[in-house]
């Protein structure tokens, strides 16, 4: 009998993405007669929301990205988040230094 391995970034790849989808229903910015209300209280509340949840984003995401997959659909997964959330740069480099960590790993 075999035993199912979780893989911890699957879950960490679902974190991700339900951030990503809430940045998706965020809020407008709010404004008085079309014009930014900057200074309101309102504003400085989605303000603050919004930092927050960019903060948690960047966070999560390094955390995923300290991450190397342990099965295949880990793999799969990190290079479908990877295209979806348009990584480039030192992100992207990250990606395949943990997805080469992982074919090296098999």
């Amino acid at each position: 009998m075999s035993v199912a391995i979780t893989d911890p970034i699957l879950d960490k790849i679902n974190r991700y993405r339900e951030l990503w989808h809430q940045l998706n229903w965020f809020d407008s910015e709010p404004v008085n007669e079309n014009v930014p209300a900057q200074g309101t209280p309102e504003h400085a509340v989605w303000k603050a929301t919004q930092k927050n949840l960019f903060d948690a984003l960047r966070d999560d995401l390094d955390d995923l990205l300290g991450t190397t997959p342990m099965s295949e659909d880990g793999a799969i997964e990190l290079l479908r988040l990877c295209m979806e959330a348009k990584l480039e740069g030192d992100r992207s480099c990250a990606v395949n230094k943990i997805i080469e960590a992982y074919l090296q790993s098999r």
